[in-house]
C-alpha cells in the first residue's frame, strides 16, 4: 500500500510538471510572434494611409520595433513621412501624427520627384512659393504655375547631394493636373523667385 501511495504521488507530480511545461511551451510560442501593421505595397512619401494600404502580419518579436503598431486603426488617416517598400513594418518614425499634407480648400496636393540640381531644397522652406516649369524632350520650356511647398524629403528624410528629392506641393487643381501630365515628357524644375 505504501508503494502504491508513493507511485500515485510520483505520477501526480509528474503530470503536474508535464502540464506546467506544456503551458510554458505554448506561452513561449505565442510570444515568439506579434501581430504588427505592415505596408501591403510600395508607397510614396506623403501618402495618407487607408485600410487597403496596410495589413496585419505575425512578425517575430525580435524584429518588432518598439514604436510599431498592432492595430490598423492606429495608422489609417495618417501620412507617411518617407517613401517605403512593400512589406515594411510601420513604426512611429515613419508616420506623421499631424496631417499637415492635406490641401487647403479648393487646392490639390502632389509630390514631385527632383534631382538635387533641379531644385535647391536646402534653400526652400515650408510655405514658400515656387514656380514650376516643364522642359520637354525637345528642350522647350513652359511655365506650369506657382505652387506652395508643404515639405521636402529624400528617402532618408534628409537632404544630400545625390538622392532624389521629393517636394510636396500644393496648388490650384489645374496646376497640379499639369504637373502630373508633364511627368512623362521631359523634366520638371522649380524656380525660386523674389
Amino acid at each position: 500500500m505504501k508503494k502504491f501511495a508513493v507511485i500515485m504521488v510520483l505520477l501526480t507530480c509528474g503530470m503536474l510538471v508535464t502540464v506546467f511545461e506544456v503551458a510554458q511551451i505554448k506561452a513561449a510560442r505565442v510570444d515568439e510572434h506579434l501581430p504588427i501593421v505592415i505596408l501591403k505595397d510600395d508607397a510614396e512619401i506623403g501618402r495618407i494611409l487607408k485600410n487597403e494600404d496596410v495589413e496585419i502580419k505575425l512578425v517575430p518579436t525580435k524584429l518588432v520595433p518598439t514604436s510599431s503598431f498592432s492595430n490598423i486603426s492606429e495608422v489609417v488617416g495618417k501620412t507617411l513621412s518617407i517613401g517605403l517598400p512593400s512589406q515594411t513594418i510601420l513604426s512611429g518614425e515613419m508616420i506623421d501624427e499631424e496631417n499637415y499634407f492635406m490641401p487647403s480648400n479648393g487646392n490639390s496636393i502632389t509630390a514631385i520627384k527632383f534631382n538635387p540640381e533641379e531644385v535647391m531644397c536646402w534653400e526652400v522652406t515650408d510655405g514658400e512659393i515656387l514656380e514650376i516649369v516643364h522642359v520637354n524632350l525637345d528642350g522647350f520650356l513652359s511655365k506650369i504655375g506657382d505652387v506652395t511647398v508643404k515639405g521636402y524629403y529624400n528617402q532618408n528624410q534628409s537632404i544630400d547631394n545625390e538622392s532624389p528629392i521629393y517636394l510636396l506641393v500644393e496648388g490650384k487643381p489645374k496646376i497640379i493636373e499639369a504637373i502630373i501630365k508633364a511627368r512623362g515628357d521631359g523634366r520638371l524644375e522649380a524656380i525660386k523667385n523674389n
